[in-house]
């Protein structure tokens, strides 16, 4: 059972630990699991398989968020009303 969360100020090395009722992991999703995206490098999931070898329930994973303007095989966006003009334009 998570309690709280151990942090260290960076630029000091100081240590703190900070007792709480209630924990929130941030690991920013598990985008880069596919070949060509959009997603930052660091959206590898491990903090997703971190939680998940420690035994927390996880919740909602089959909902990925999908950019519907991005460009195939590039992993790059472009705007929506770019893409919405391009749709209209064929």
């Amino acid at each position: 059972m998570c309690k709280g969360v151990v942090a260290m100020e960076m630029t000091t090395g100081k240590i703190y630990n900070m007792r709480a009722k209630a924990v929130l992991f941030g690991t920013g999703g598990y985008g880069r699991a596919w070949l060509i995206t959009s997603n930052a490098l660091a959206n590898t999931g491990d903090g997703v398989a971190v939680a998940y070898r420690a035994g927390l329930p996880l919740m909602d994973m089959e909902f990925v968020q999908y950019h519907p303007t991005g460009l195939y095989k590039h992993g790059i966006l472009m705007s929506e009303p770019a893409g919405v003009k391009w749709l209209l334009a064929q």
